[in-house]
């Protein structure tokens, strides 16, 4: 069964607009018509669906999510299966992610970012009291509800702590900037890697940028490993000296020097902020809040941010609706590709070679230095793509070039026209209606050609552009000839 907008699920859910593609699957805003009330369906995608090993992932993942009842996780609310179709039926939560409050309102204060963090870290702890590891703790994986606290999202890629069968066979190395040490050497993941992760996350709140940054992926994921990062306070000279003993105990290498788990990291997290911690503070207030919500008016769990349609954006801002997320992605043939990646790297950085069995096999971008959409993230090397594995990757390889080009190697005029020409072509693809997108593959590209003329956009950054969009259009064409 082909799933789209319109349609209805066991006679019950109301199938609205796409609002994003995850690791998995598509997501939609729809309607209970049992309950009355608005959700987010998440289905998976047909071509998984007739694989066992993703199918029992996906299934899992719905399990494991309603197991958890914590006011900072999204809930999950049902899940089903029509016709071949599975999804799962989760709360929805009309609010921006932390990486759009980042764009909109710059770094935040280092008090607000420990009560957010002591949040957060509540929000893991009750999964990791019942067994369960997140893995992908990010930016885009935190939504802001309406009245400006956090949800955790986007447990799809959680595992149970004593589940081994399932992560043997498809492994997930998480998010480039975010990922902890021990994950990157191929070592399962643990309540002390989401530690990790969410230290790298409150850096980036608090000075604007994750800890490590390279224009190569394996180059932050080396300084993971090697690198001691930089205490905020040498980058932001109004941190105070216990935030940054805080996060740095988050960040270290060794596992068993961090806290243990998302309770312990809570605790350490209000003990650094005092007089906060007993609140959790709105991460924005609602004023300001409500100009971030028009960045994204619609926020949904588990989606790739690239893909969300209809989202309006405040014609006063000059932020442009880029996203938070270089999420290694599924597939069998991609996680070749990280292998010999990261045996390349072990073996040049460490002298040893990473057996087959120990490295990553599973969940990431076509390559280890594939473009990202999350302007927190760290941006690959200027080479040409690699032939994509779906319009997610090359979308999120377009938006990743115009918000790192943005204000440098392309004016801030050209970035966003030639971003909203992108979401349309995404819009015509999803809708299925060929003819449109090719027309506005055209659109993109004649844009990108004037902008380049009118010197808005770099020689550089202009062939960059230029190889990308072509990737797009061979991915239409491609489409077109299959429907």
């Amino acid at each position: 069964m082909t799933v789209a907008s319109g349609a209805v699920l066991d006679g019950r859910y109301e199938l609205g607009e796409i609002l994003g593609r995850g690791a998995m699957g598509r997501v939609f805003r729809a309607h209970d018509t049992r309950l009355g009330r608005d959700v987010a369906v998440k289905v998976l995608d047909e071509a998984l669906a007739g694989d066992q090993e993703f199918l029992a992932r996906f299934q899992r993942e719905a399990r494991a999510a309603a197991s958890l009842s914590h006011p900072g996780v999204v809930g999950v609310f049902d899940r089903g299966e029509q016709d071949g179709a599975h999804y799962i039926v989760m709360e929805l939560v009309d609010g921006p992610t932390l990486g759009d409050v980042l764009r909109a309102e710059g770094p935040l204060d280092p008090e607000r970012v420990l009560a957010l963090g002591a949040a957060m870290a509540d929000a893991l702890g009750a999964a990791h009291r019942i067994g369960l590891v997140h893995r992908d703790v990010k930016p885009s994986n935190v939504l802001v509800s309406p009245d400006g606290h956090v949800k955790v999202t986007d447990f799809g890629i959680a595992r149970g702590a004593s589940d081994l069968t399932l992560t043997t066979t498809h492994s997930v190395l998480g998010s480039v900037p975010y990922v902890a040490p021990e994950q990157v050497r191929g070592q399962p993941a643990t309540p002390a890697s989401d530690v990790y992760a969410l230290g790298c996350l409150l850096y980036a709140l608090v000075t604007g940028e994750p800890p490590f940054r390279a224009e190569a992926a394996v180059s932050v994921l080396h300084q993971h490993i090697s690198q001691e990062p930089q205490p905020p306070s040498m980058r932001r000279g109004d941190v105070p000296e216990e935030f940054d003993r805080v996060l740095l105990a988050l960040l270290a290498k060794d596992p068993s020097d961090r806290p243990a788990d998302g309770d312990r990291a809570a605790a350490r997290l209000r003990d650094a902020g005092s007089s906060v911690a007993t609140q959790v503070l709105p991460v924005v207030p609602t004023e300001a809040l409500e100009r971030t919500r028009a960045l994204r008016t619609t926020a949904y769990p588990g989606a790739a941010p690239t893909q969300v349609l209809g989202a309006e954006e405040d014609e006063d801002e000059d932020e442009d609706e880029d996203e938070d997320d270089l999420t290694i992605r599924w597939g069998r043939r991609v996680a070749v590709m990280i292998l010999l990646a990261f045996a390349l790297v072990a073996v040049a950085l460490f002298g040893e070679r990473m057996a087959g069995d120990q490295a990553p096999t599973q969940g990431s971008s076509p390559q280890p230095a594939a473009p990202s959409d999350d302007p927190l993230e760290p941006a690959p090397q200027p080479t040409a793509p690699p032939s994509p594995a779906s319009i997610s990757d090359v979308v999120d390889g377009i938006e990743e070039l115009l918000t790192r080009g943005r204000g440098a190697s392309m004016s801030r005029d050209a970035a966003k026209e030639l971003s909203e020409k992108l979401k349309k072509v995404v819009q015509e693809y999803d809708e299925g209606d060929w003819a449109e997108a090719r027309s506005k593959v055209d659109e993109l590209r004649e844009a990108l050609e004037e902008f380049a003329e009118e010197d808005e956009v770099s020689e550089e950054r202009e062939r960059e552009l230029a190889e990308a969009v072509e990737s797009l259009a061979r991915l239409v064409e491609q489409a077109a000839s299959a429907a």
